[in-house]
């Protein structure tokens, strides 16, 4: 069970977790030792199971796709034949198991659009017996928000991260940099400069590059949500009868939320899709009922998927 100091620490760690234990416990306001064993614990109880730094993918040159599957028909020898076949995909960033409409939601990123044609048409030439529905989607645009639930019922104030395509040169030696992080976000100066085979000097003065060239957007734990007593959820919502400013007071809404991570842009997809953790049922169901109270008259539709069984989470592909 999570106490308040815990879910402090799970938060500022969450704004930066590269952060050093002297850092956390000045803002936590406790013993530099208290910080030390409060992550040991939640690291040892797989509440933290690892730290990732968060990469614009798109400035590294890749599209991202969203592909959602509806089985049916099948055994569970052969979901889980499935679930391995795309997991072993060294392109795969995200694979969930999921409850409601659809089944499985996978994304992937790819340099060329042909190389995803190519995992799609494999995908249907083994899986075409069991996959009864597929949606695809390009990725058009992220915006992370702070896990603030942990420390707070209402966000007053938030700051969108924007994934964009901008012009900026990586080279071999970024590259070295992004695949040690990308899995190891906190790692130490003076470790990453050995790993990476540069300079204390180079390792800061790139760091520094990537992180004002938005290439990298943040360091954070990778926290088992389930684990901290919450669910993660994606809402889909289809608008009728609106316009820009019905929807930006839409989006206001959801993003005064805390437990609101993501707002997810898809070529193909609805209007609005966002990615909440939130404590029971009984709050999903209250955020509907509130939602459409205020905006009922512009949602065509609204559906839920609950994440049930997450099997991959990167930022960056192995094939990099």
């Amino acid at each position: 069970m999570l106490d308040l100091i815990d879910k402090k620490l799970l938060y500022a760690l969450d704004t930066d977790c590269r952060q050093s234990s002297s850092q956390l416990a000045r803002k936590l306001k406790v013993h530099r030792n208290v910080v030390l064993y409060r992550i040991r614990r939640l690291e040892q109880e797989k509440i933290i199971r690892g730290y990732f730094t968060e990469i614009d993918i798109k400035k590294l040159g890749y599209h991202s796709f969203r592909t959602l599957l509806k089985l049916s028909n099948y055994t569970a020898q052969e979901r889980e034949k499935l679930i391995s076949h795309i997991n072993a995909t060294k392109e795969v960033m995200w694979l969930m198991e999921c409850d409601g409409r659809w089944d499985i939601d996978v994304v992937t990123v790819w340099r060329t659009i042909p190389d995803f044609e190519k995992f799609q048409e494999q995908l249907h030439m083994q899986f075409n017996g069991i996959i009864e529905e597929e949606q695809i989607g390009m990725l058009m645009q992220l915006e992370h928000f702070l896990k603030e639930y942990f420390i707070t019922t209402k966000r007053s104030t938030f700051v969108e991260r924007k994934f964009e395509k901008t012009g900026i040169t990586i080279d071999i030696k970024d590259y070295a940099l992004l695949r040690i992080l990308a899995s190891n976000a906190n790692i130490g100066i003076i470790a990453l400069a050995k790993k990476s085979k540069l300079s204390i000097n180079t390792v800061k003065e790139r760091l520094k590059k990537l992180e004002k060239n938005n290439v990298i957007l943040g360091y954070r734990p990778f926290i088992d949500t389930e684990k901290t007593g919450y669910t993660y959820y994606k809402i889909f919502i289809t608008l009728k009868h609106y316009d820009a400013k019905s929807f930006l007071a839409l989006k206001a809404f959801f993003s005064t939320h805390p437990g609101v991570i993501y707002f997810t842009k898809y070529l193909n997809g609805v209007n609005l899709e966002i990615e909440i953790h939130l404590s029971s049922t009984d709050a999903l169901q209250k955020l509907e009922e509130e939602t459409r109270m205020h905006y009922g008259k512009i949602i065509k539709e609204w559906f839920v998927l609950r994440f049930i069984k997450e099997h991959t989470y990167r930022y960056i592909p192995e094939s990099l």
